[in-house]
């Protein structure tokens, strides 16, 4: 049990345990933080801070899958399995790039909405941190990805980071 009253499931306890192997398992091989991992992650919207950790696990567990699967294949056992591993060090990244150019594309689609929103709020009155604080909530709806960019700079600009 936890102190908000909230007892932990056996999924939860599964995904900890498993992020907390990953963990480790990077640790003992010297891989720190990436960088650019980590700012793929946010191009793609995932600004969880466990996010890089799965996406190692996933890195690591899908080779680990693919030739275990392959070597149930009776013909070429070892080309298969090294194919399989091969490949399946490929799909987290090309999964990764995939959810990048699409969110892109939503983020692009939802531009000139925005802008229009942001002249109206601007010639109305407002401020820019205000405005883009208006435009950010009329927009949560039908474009949420660029909600969730304007809440972002939302929260830099209040904790002190520059406008540029």
């Amino acid at each position: 049990t936890r102190p908000d009253k909230r007892t932990v499931r056996v999924k939860e306890q599964t995904q900890e345990k498993l992020l907390s192997v990953a963990r480790d398992v990077r640790g003992r091989l010297g891989l720190g933080e990436n960088q650019k991992l980590k700012a793929r992650l946010i191009a793609a919207g995932m600004r969880d801070a466990s996010t890089p950790d799965i996406f190692f696990a996933a890195q690591l567990g899908m080779p680990l899958l693919g030739a275990f699967a392959a070597s149930f294949i009776p013909t070429n056992t070892l080309f298969f399995v090294m194919a399989a591993a091969g490949i399946g060090y490929l799909l987290p990244d090309m999964w990764l790039t995939r959810m990048i150019k699409r969110r892109m594309k939503r983020i692009r689609k939802s531009i000139p909405d925005a802008v229009d929103l942001l002249a109206i709020c601007v010639e109305a009155g407002l401020g820019m941190d205000q405005a883009l604080h208006r435009v950010g909530d009329e927009i949560a709806v039908s474009y949420p990805d660029l909600n969730e960019e304007f809440t972002q700079v939302n929260l830099e600009q209040h904790a002190g980071t520059p406008r540029l």
